[in-house]
């Protein structure tokens, strides 16, 4: 790609953050992007946004994975060890956690165990990285589920019961699920 494409793409990326700023899949999108050109600080932005409105496990995960290649970029070899285990709690890609956890350990030239939760905890907190869901999102889906039974849009009262059962769990939005399908 030319200089001038790339500062074109460069800026399409921006404008697009800018009106998308919500949508988790867009934001890694363009994380991936900045990490291509080098540009860590719209990195960072991106894989926060992502984690901020993340809808599902999956987005939660990915992102923790980003932060790690960040660490690892930073030679925070440990850090990115604690990242790549932590994104484990949200999705099983183990396979691919492992692979990149022997490439960094090889970076390293050490192994690192699992960490603590007191150690996770340190880590989210000294680099202002929330644990898990965003509050607000699920308080918000949750508004939106109750408000859409109200108005009778069962349907869209479900995607949002199951927004919030996928980001906790919780077994009262699943009977909830459970009773709206029922009809």
């Amino acid at each position: 790609m030319r200089l001038g494409e790339m500062k074109l793409a460069h800026e399409s990326f921006k404008n697009a953050s800018c009106i998308a700023p919500v949508h988790s899949s867009y934001q890694l999108t363009f994380a991936e992007y900045y990490r291509s050109v080098g540009d860590w600080n719209g990195y960072l932005i991106c894989t926060r946004n992502a984690l901020d409105f993340a809808l599902n496990k999956k987005t939660i995960a990915q992102a923790y994975r980003n932060f790690a290649v960040f660490f690892q970029m930073q030679h925070l070899y440990q850090y990115a060890a604690f990242m790549y285990y932590l994104s484990l709690e949200f999705d099983s890609m183990k396979n691919f956690v492992k692979s990149q956890l022997e490439v960094l350990f090889q970076k390293a030239n050490t192994r690192f165990n699992q960490p603590t939760e007191p150690e996770i905890e340190k880590l989210l907190e000294a680099y202002d990285i929330p644990y898990g869901a965003n509050f607000s999102v699920l308080e918000l889906a949750l508004n939106m589920a109750v408000y859409f039974e109200t108005t009778k849009r069962a349907h869209l009262a479900l995607e949002m019961y199951e927004i919030i059962l996928e980001l906790t769990g919780d077994e009262e939005i699943h009977s909830k699920i459970r009773l709206l399908k029922k009809g």
